[in-house]
């Protein structure tokens, strides 16, 4: 007896996850690699304030999104957002795998996750 196979979920890239992993300001000693030092500067707590409104800037001001960065290991984690974002609305979340420089001699793989809120007017 033939079974039927399961319909393909076809995974569509997040665009605002592609453009956070693809930020010229947060790249490392490549394209590809994402630099733990430019992270520090707009992550929780922002110590580049004009950074951070740079790095949201890129993005309309109806998206209210918030960014988490850690690494498979464990060891790092960093949280972006512009502000605190109520526990109501929909929520989408989307994550791609990235690699991060932590030292021009150390890469370590890790997760982009971006968080998008919409709400019901």
């Amino acid at each position: 007896m033939m079974s039927k196979a399961a319909p393909s979920r076809i995974m569509k890239k997040h665009p605002i996850a592609e453009s956070v992993a693809s930020w010229d300001e947060l790249r490392g000693s490549r394209p590809d690699i994402i630099s733990a030092k430019e992270l520090d500067l707009i992550a929780e707590p922002i110590t580049d304030a004009e950074m951070h409104k740079r790095f949201f800037g890129k993005f309309t001001s109806n998206n209210h999104f918030s960014v988490d960065i850690r690494t498979d290991d464990g060891k790092y984690h960093w949280e972006i957002k512009k502000e605190e974002y109520p526990e109501t609305g929909d929520l989408i979340a989307a994550s791609m795998p990235i690699i991060i420089e932590t030292t021009p001699a150390q890469h370590i793989t890790g997760t982009v996750t971006v968080r998008t809120w919409g709400y019901q007017w």
